[in-house]
């Protein structure tokens, strides 16, 4: 088969954790066999300093007259003639979308263009267009099966779940010192529960001085709060996606968030053995498997977060911790996650 080129377009206004996924798998692309082209709709995003950081590189479609809400079907006819000339151009044989409204418009692009379209549903999301639009797409995979649980009935039916590529890395160092940094990675958005790690590091604030929280995100954006909550040991740092210096540098990572189709920080911490407390909620009980890698707390809890972040603060169960690397050494690592994508890719191509 000459055609092998596969196109991964994004709208470029945002970096989260299909993003990552995905710059993941285009540096490793090659491995089985494949290249690639990166399309992006609105280059005054974050995403495009992301790509050129893993000097990824991308085309910018020529649109200068786009509002800022991102409209499915203006889209389809404004770049109509733009997008079919791209694809025979760059002789696209495959479209992997990541985005809900890339999904959108390429199961469109799809009908009248002659590619092969997998949607790639990062999140858990229920909607009666699915029905409609995933209709179009020859083949639906997500991140886990709560994701999947969540779809319509039609689409969970046809969706593969496949997990997230994660890259090797340097194992967490350890340190004795009697300061202890608990980290909350994630941003403003209500369902990551920036505030109600706040409201957790002030509760343990009370009980021991000696505990310090690092905020890696973009909440909360008033000066005088982030000073103001400095005198419960609570230090902000600017949003960085390269998590693993400050999770090396940490005790325990907590993640509070709720309905998450995944967890990719958590995967993360668990690769550089760092213990973690997350809530019961979407994905997470799928990944640490009822307290087997990690700890559980209840969502929304901050009596049970607190006790459990207290817990395992002081008694470091280094079985748990090695058992939790291990389980995602062997299923989350980049390798398995590309044989999955050269079956699949393979399959659509025959």
């Amino acid at each position: 088969m000459k055609n092998k080129t596969i196109l991964f377009p994004f709208v470029g206004d945002s970096v989260g954790g299909s993003q990552i996924a995905t710059r993941v798998l285009i540096t490793n692309l090659k491995k089985i066999g494949y290249r690639y082209e990166v399309l992006i709709f609105n280059d005054s995003g974050s995403l495009t300093n992301y790509l050129k950081k893993y000097n990824i590189t991308f085309t910018v479609i020529n649109n200068k007259t786009r509002n800022e809400y991102f409209n499915i079907f203006r889209e389809f006819i404004y770049n109509f003639s733009y997008v079919r000339n791209f694809l025979k151009t760059n002789n696209i044989c495959l479209v992997h979308t990541n985005d809900l409204r890339m999904h959108y418009l390429w199961s469109l692009y799809s009908i009248t263009n002659k590619f092969q379209h997998i949607w790639h549903q990062h999140s858990a999301f229920y909607s009666r267009r699915n029905i409609f639009f995933s209709a179009l797409s020859k083949k639906i995979i997500t991140v886990s099966n709560y994701c999947k649980k969540s779809f319509t009935a039609n689409m969970s039916k046809r969706a593969e779940v496949i997990g997230n590529p994660f890259e090797e890395c340097d194992c967490k160092k350890k340190y004795k010192s009697k300061k202890k940094i608990v980290l909350y990675i994630g941003n403003s958005n209500l369902q990551k529960r920036a505030r109600f790690f706040i409201d957790i590091a002030k509760d343990l604030n009370k009980k021991n001085r000696n505990i310090f929280f690092h905020i890696l995100g973009d909440v909360p954006n008033e000066k005088n709060e982030i000073l103001n909550l400095k005198k419960y040991n609570i230090k902000f740092f600017k949003k960085n996606y390269d998590t693993k210096k400050f999770l090396n540098e940490s005790n325990l990572l907590v993640a509070p968030g709720i309905n998450e189709g995944f967890g990719r920080t958590i995967v993360e911490a668990m690769l550089l053995k760092v213990p973690v407390v997350a809530s019961n909620s979407g994905a997470h009980s799928e990944i640490i498997m009822n307290d087997k890698y990690g700890i559980l707390a209840k969502s929304d809890n901050i009596h049970d977060f607190s006790m459990k972040i207290l817990k395992s603060l002081t008694n470091y169960d280094k079985k748990k911790i090695n058992l939790a690397f291990i389980y995602c050494k062997e299923n989350f690592n980049i390798d398995v996650y590309l044989n999955k994508l050269k079956y699949l890719y393979d399959n659509l191509l025959r």
